[in-house]
């Protein structure tokens, strides 16, 4: 869900892009997040969003560089929720496009506890495939770190 969810995210926002699993980026730089908490009964589904930071941190950033109004949040909100609905309502879910919008696939990646290798594709499942020294390695939940070279 936190994969379709950013399908959503990607959709209503311009420019912007994907890094496994749950972060939404712009120009490389962290600028919301997906969070998915479930039980046995029901799954709540949530975003958070950086709409304007002037002075954002390195790493981090916002989708305008200016404020755009009180009711900016309300507006993306709305838009989000009924482009996750419609995604939702709708028959499988939009792998390539989650593909094509997701920074992740084609670099070197780290995760926990001792992981390695390039991230490769994402799986039917929505399991980032990995490429290491071990083989082909599927990471199912978890922080995946993109590798930087120094």
């Amino acid at each position: 869900m936190s994969l379709v969810a950013g399908v959503a995210a990607i959709r209503i926002t311009n420019g912007t892009s994907l890094k496994w699993p749950n972060d939404v980026l712009t120009e490389g730089s962290k600028v919301g997040g997906i969070l998915v908490e479930r039980n046995d009964s029901s799954i709540v589904i949530g975003m958070g969003l950086n709409l304007f930071w002037p002075d954002a941190p390195l790493g981090m950033a916002a989708l305008h560089d200016y404020d755009p109004g009180p009711d900016a949040a309300h507006r993306v909100a709305a838009l989000w929720a009924a482009e996750l609905l419609a995604l939702v309502a709708a028959p499988g879910w939009p792998r390539d496009e989650y593909r094509s919008a997701c920074v992740t696939l084609g670099q070197d990646v780290t995760w926990e506890p001792d992981g390695r290798g390039r991230a490769m594709d994402v799986d039917e499942d929505g399991a980032l495939s990995v490429d290491g020294d071990a083989g082909r390695q599927r990471v199912v939940a978890g922080a995946v770190q993109h590798v930087r070279p120094v």
